[in-house]
């Protein structure tokens, strides 16, 4: 199976997730702890939690366990403890899983996916009959396009190894984004393998989120500061798009969290 480790690397493994399992298991278990964000959603009104969570991965029986909180649309507190769902493959190392007609609690409806090869978890469910909840770990988009633009003659090039991802601070206002394979420039030649941006501002809507700032410094003291930023998260945090400058270049993202457009 494709490793997490491909991926993303010694920042956000520390950062966003612990994984183990048990080699005197017959069974073949892998468990994470990653960081669970929330949404609860009702009408016009969104509500922002965060949580620990596990999230068990049975690799014989190919079934998914998830125990995390979440809070609902009054700000009340909630447990979601699922038993086991089936996984069902829909493209590559993406598997689908649901809860059918069993209910969780206050929890109903829960559908979801997990990427086994970025231990990427996205899932929604319905709470108090009433309120749309949609979680994910902290979100990696591994699938799309960069294109650099030269806004002074038009020159462009575009390229598909850049990841993005983005740790969401406890409030639910920041994040740090971290952009792996980074090529501002327009030959494609990778400048940074792995690079970061502090204290970007994050606001939750009813359908992801917005970040947005004027000036953010890169990891990288001197070098990469990007402005303008403008970056949507959207169809629930399915997908990424948007903008931003670096190096006197317009650079535009579209990318998905998962690798088939369709989720």
């Amino acid at each position: 199976m494709k490793k997490i480790s491909i991926l993303f690397f010694s920042l956000l493994a520390v950062l966003m997730f612990t994984a183990c399992n048990n080699d005197d298991d017959p069974e073949n278990i892998e468990t994470y702890s990653p960081a669970i964000n929330s949404r609860a959603i009702n009408g016009d009104k969104v509500v922002f939690s965060q949580n620990t969570s596990i999230i068990e991965v049975n690799l014989t029986k190919m079934t998914v366990t998830i125990t995390s909180s979440y809070k609902d649309c009054d700000g009340n507190s909630h447990k979601l403890n699922t038993s086991a769902m089936q996984l069902t493959q829909v493209s590559g190392y993406t598997f689908s899983f649901n809860s059918g007609s069993t209910a969780f609690g206050e929890a109903t409806n829960l559908t979801g996916y997990i990427d086994l090869s970025t231990v990427v978890a996205w899932y929604s469910f319905t709470a108090n009959g009433t309120d749309n909840i949609v979680c994910t770990t902290h979100p990696i988009y591994s699938y799309g396009t960069t294109t650099v633009t030269d806004p002074d003659n038009g020159n462009q090039n575009s390229y598909t190894n850049s990841q993005y991802g983005f740790m969401i601070d406890a409030t639910g206002e920041k994040c740090t984004m971290v952009i792996t394979y980074f090529a501002p420039n327009l030959i494609g030649a990778i400048q940074a393998d792995q690079i970061y941006w502090e204290n970007l501002k994050l606001t939750p809507t009813t359908t992801g989120y917005t970040i947005t700032g004027d000036k953010a410094e890169s990891s990288l003291k001197g070098t990469n500061t990007i402005t303008d930023i403008n970056l949507i998260i959207n169809n629930q945090c399915r997908a990424l798009s948007g903008s931003f400058k670096c190096n006197n270049l317009e650079i535009k993202v579209n990318s998905n969290l998962f690798p088939s457009k369709e989720l």
